[in-house]
């Protein structure tokens, strides 16, 4: 198909009307699908906090095969003030750990204990006394 337009012949060209066309099929994409994510549960913070111990509890004993794990690393700084989470034997060897960490683990864990501190000044006291744990740990690391 030629088409003349004052002296230039254009070849094959596509009227107006496939273009639109086009751009219709490329602007059609498949419907995203509503995919829903299990949420946490209890069941899986122990898990987490099994592997955890267990992490712990190589690097204090058996430090020649201990593989730093940085998503458990980030757990322990974001958890080490949870008596629940991370018992007193454990948090003890935690204290070693963060001590003996290298990178920004310990400014991080540092920066946390000291944001549990300033959020407790602001407590009332009997508030307090149900968070002293929480408030000794934060201190401890704070002491490192």
């Amino acid at each position: 198909m030629d088409t003349k337009t004052e002296g230039f012949v254009f070849k094959n060209t596509v009227p107006h009307v496939n273009m639109s066309v086009k751009r219709e099929k490329k602007k059609k994409k498949k419907p995203k699908k509503n995919i829903e994510y299990p949420k946490k549960t209890p069941q899986g913070t122990q898990n987490k906090q099994l592997k955890v111990i267990q992490y712990l509890n190589d690097w204090h004993t058996n430090r020649n095969q201990w593989k730093f794990q940085k998503n458990l690393d980030s757990w322990l700084v974001k958890h080490f003030y949870k008596k629940s989470l991370l018992g007193k034997a454990y948090f003890k060897i935690f204290l070693l750990y963060i001590a003996d960490t290298k990178g920004s683990a310990l400014k991080r864990c540092q920066e946390r204990a000291q944001l549990i501190l300033s959020s407790q000044e602001s407590i009332s006291k009997t508030e307090n006394s149900v968070k002293t744990a929480k408030v000794k740990r934060a201190k401890q690391v704070l002491n490192i």
